[in-house]
């Protein structure tokens, strides 16, 4: 097997280790193997690419008319999660993970372009606002959750102690009822504390330069 060029994806920019071929046009869709349908994508960029592409209605349409659009079986589903387990849990197959993942550290050439690629992404208001409203509802749907809440206070109950004051069995009983008990903030309070944090942030990136 040939292999993989280093460089700057070409969708991205992010300067990668090993980058991979893609289909500009795919070839399910007519694309051919010639080098003017050719580029070098990250891995990240090469798998969002075909996510969208199989989301589309061109390539359903495919997969209908050629009848491999079926949903897979809970049959089938457990055997890969069982095969995938085995794998995850095989020592040998941890240990060649991890002997791969070492010495991998960033370079300060992919470091200043992820920090770079960050900074538009939250430099941006709206997509900043976005991605705030996500985390709330995301929390919101997990402190509405009475089991969620139970299991937050008995983690609080059972946090360590400091050094010379351990938790009394009493004491752990108060402070989980005091969880239990603790009312949420109102929606006001919260959108206070959500400016509060992006003032927070503003100020911090001000001092930065």
């Amino acid at each position: 097997m040939a292999k993989r060029p280093s460089g700057k994806c070409e969708k991205c920019g992010v300067w990668r280790r090993s980058l991979h071929w893609d289909h500009v046009l795919p070839k399910w869709s007519g694309g051919t193997d010639d080098q003017a349908n050719r580029q070098h994508l990250c891995a990240n960029c090469h798998e969002d690419k075909t996510h969208e592409e199989s989301r589309s209605a061109e390539f359903r349409a495919l997969m209908s008319r050629l009848g491999t659009g079926k949903r897979r079986t809970p049959e089938s589903l457990e055997r890969i999660r069982a095969a995938a387990q085995s794998r995850a849990l095989d020592p040998a197959y941890r240990e060649k993970l991890s002997v791969a993942l070492k010495g991998r550290g960033l370079n300060e050439q992919h470091r200043e372009a992820l920090s770079t690629a960050a900074k538009l992404r939250w430099g941006d208001p709206i997509k900043r606002a976005s991605m705030s409203k996500k985390i709330s509802d995301k929390a919101k749907l997990r402190w509405a959750d009475p089991g969620h809440r139970e299991k937050m206070a008995v983690v609080h109950a059972n946090r360590p102690a400091p050094p010379g004051r351990p938790h009394t069995e009493e004491a752990k009983a108060k402070l989980r009822a005091i969880a239990l008990a603790r009312p949420r903030p109102s929606e006001e309070t919260r959108e206070k504390m959500r400016k509060s944090a992006v003032a927070a942030r503003q100020r911090r990136k001000q001092i930065a330069g």
